[in-house]
């Protein structure tokens, strides 16, 4: 399911997300009322989008940035950044991106 909070386009950056799952329809609403992603459910990906998603896409989100996937807690992480959510999200993600165990 594809909600209907933003226009669809395929140039924009994409989150991902299991549709038959509350908590994961609830994060792609909570990103689509706070930023431009567009927000495709599984049950609505595009044979495009297919091609850039893991083999096992179902197990987790997912966020397309052009040729870039992020995955599961990355896509979370990601698409917070974007929000800006706390204020300054992503110098913390960036600063945290910086330490191997952090991955």
């Amino acid at each position: 399911m594809t909600l209907p909070f933003k226009p669809s386009t395929m140039s924009r950056d994409t989150f991902v997300y299991d549709d038959d799952c509350g908590f994961c329809t609830w994060w792609a609403e909570f990103f689509a009322h706070r930023t431009d992603l567009e927000t495709v459910g599984f049950d609505e990906l595009t044979d495009d989008q297919l091609e850039q998603l893991p083999d096992d896409y179902e197990s987790c989100a997912h966020l397309i940035v052009g040729e870039t996937v992020y995955s599961c807690g990355a896509a979370i992480e990601q698409s917070l950044v974007r929000a800006d959510l706390p204020p300054g999200f992503g110098e913390i993600a960036d600063f945290l991106g910086q330490f191997e165990d952090y991955e």
